[in-house]
C-alpha cells in the first residue's frame, strides 16, 4: 500500500464528501441501523465460520456468505469509499462479538 502524502489532498473537496457536522445532525441517511434478520444471518455466518480452522486473513466471500446482507454493505462500503466517506452502522452487540 502506497503511504498517504498531504500532496493527494484536493484543494476543494466537494460533493457528497463536502458535509458539516451542523448539517449531518439534522439528516440520517448516514445511519445504518441492521435489522434482527441481517443480524440473525451474520450471526449464522459467525457460527458457520466458528467451527473451522481458518486464518482469519484467509477469509474469502465464500467462506462467510450473507445473501439478503452483502448488497447493503457494498452500498455503505461504495459511500465510505466513493462518496460522504463514513457510515454508523448500529444493531450489533459489540460485547457479543
Amino acid at each position: 500500500m502506497t503511504p498517504f502524502t498531504l500532496a493527494q489532498v484536493p484543494e476543494r473537496i466537494t460533493g457528497s464528501a463536502a458535509w458539516y457536522g451542523a448539517a449531518l445532525v439534522k439528516r440520517h441517511d448516514w445511519i445504518e441501523t441492521l435489522s434482527s434478520a441481517e443480524i440473525e444471518e451474520l450471526d449464522r455466518a459467525i457460527r458457520r465460520l466458528a467451527g473451522r480452522d481458518i486464518d482469519l486473513a484467509a477469509i474469502h466471500a465464500e467462506h462467510f456468505q450473507l445473501p439478503m446482507l452483502a448488497p447493503r454493505l457494498q452500498r455503505i462500503a461504495a459511500e465510505v469509499l466513493s462518496g460522504r466517506g463514513f457510515a454508523l452502522v448500529r444493531g450489533l452487540d459489540i460485547g457479543r462479538y
